[in-house]
């Protein structure tokens, strides 16, 4: 009989409304909730062509000189998603990245549009980002965390640059913010997803014959001044025991048209990389001992125009007995090395 009357009560007009009320406060505080309303969904297209040709290329396995012609045209389509706050606190953010070959040359892989299937161009599908994240404010104190896998752009001894898709990254990421000042710091695990390829790699060091030795981690993180006429950046970055880099960057602006700015780079082998390039065939190192990168550049904002004029000026310092030295871009394979001077552009 209890039973009978309990369902009754279910189904009474009395009980319906009490709970039409609340799961009505239920969508409401949902709706309301930050996790939920301050949410965003961003969809991207880029279409992108390059083209190189090369009129005296060395091939390797045909033993002679030939005119080389590589280029890539593929669509792209994007989807980043980034929640808001979980109680203020708990996020997550995912970006998806579509590339769709349109055409490739014989010779394309150097253009990192497409994927690269064993000397075939194709087409890909992956997740770039996929990463939780967290946020504490503790006034004047914030600061801001990420685990899983993402991109990085000017933080620490990395960059990144557009193809159809960029360069993702495992690990753990934090910044630290009281006012002008921030302090970034990462770890990350030496897995990467190169922009062009939706297979995970890992970063690499190669020790002169072309031999892989693959990254197990990489420790970086820099101190940011950012005010609104001067901003500085000093960076720093090791990979194991191999590799090494500090970097400062700086930019004052000048009048509201006019914006100075200088890089200093250096780089230098661990142990491991002086000794694995020691073993090795020493004279295809990029530099004997270090390597130094100084720039200046002055940028002019023409007023009342979508012009900027930019011009500069550079020294590099990658002293080698046996040949020419340099200062590597990219020096740990299948990354975007920070470098942030007009000796180099790339979109």
């Amino acid at each position: 009989m209890k039973l009978k009357r309990m369902v009754l009560f279910m189904f009474s007009p009395c009980f319906l409304a009490v709970s039409a009320a609340n799961a009505g406060n239920w969508e409401n505080t949902i709706k309301e909730s930050s996790f939920i309303s301050d949410s965003e969904l961003e969809l991207t297209t880029i279409n992108m062509w390059k083209y190189l040709k090369t009129e005296n290329r060395f091939d390797k396995q045909e033993q002679r000189y030939r005119k080389q012609v590589a280029n890539a045209w593929g669509q792209n389509f994007q989807a980043d998603f980034r929640s808001g706050y979980l109680g203020g606190i708990l996020g997550f953010d995912v970006s998806y990245y579509g590339g769709i070959k349109l055409g490739a040359s014989k010779d394309f892989a150097s253009r990192a549009i497409l994927y690269n299937d064993d000397g075939e161009a194709k087409g890909y599908n992956k997740i770039g980002q996929r990463f939780a994240k967290v946020r504490f404010d503790l006034d004047p104190v914030l600061i801001n965390g990420k685990a899983g896998w993402f991109t990085l752009k000017n933080t620490g001894i990395f960059t990144n640059s557009q193809r159809l898709s960029l360069n993702s990254y495992n690990g753990y990421y934090t910044n630290t913010a009281m006012g002008d000042w921030s302090l970034d710091l990462l770890y990350l695990d030496g897995k990467v997803m190169r922009r062009d390829s939706p297979n995970i790699d890992r970063m690499y060091f190669s020790d002169g014959n072309g031999v892989r030795h693959n990254i197990d981690h990489v420790i970086t993180g820099g101190v940011n001044y950012n005010s609104k006429p001067l901003k500085v950046y000093y960076f720093y970055g090791q990979a194991d025991d191999v590799f090494r880099q500090h970097g400062l960057e700086t930019k004052y602006k000048l009048t509201s048209d006019v914006t100075l700015g200088g890089v200093v780079y250096y780089h230098d082998y661990g142990s491991e990389g002086k000794r694995t390039l020691t073993n090795a065939n020493a004279g295809k190192r990029n530099f004997d001992k270090d390597a130094w990168h100084f720039a200046g550049t002055m940028e002019w904002r023409i007023p009342e125009s979508a012009w900027t004029i930019r011009t500069g000026v550079t020294y590099t310092d990658a002293k080698k007995a046996n040949g020419v030295g340099q200062f590597a871009r990219n020096p740990i394979g299948n990354t975007r090395g920070r470098f942030n001077s007009p000796a180099y552009a790339e979109y």
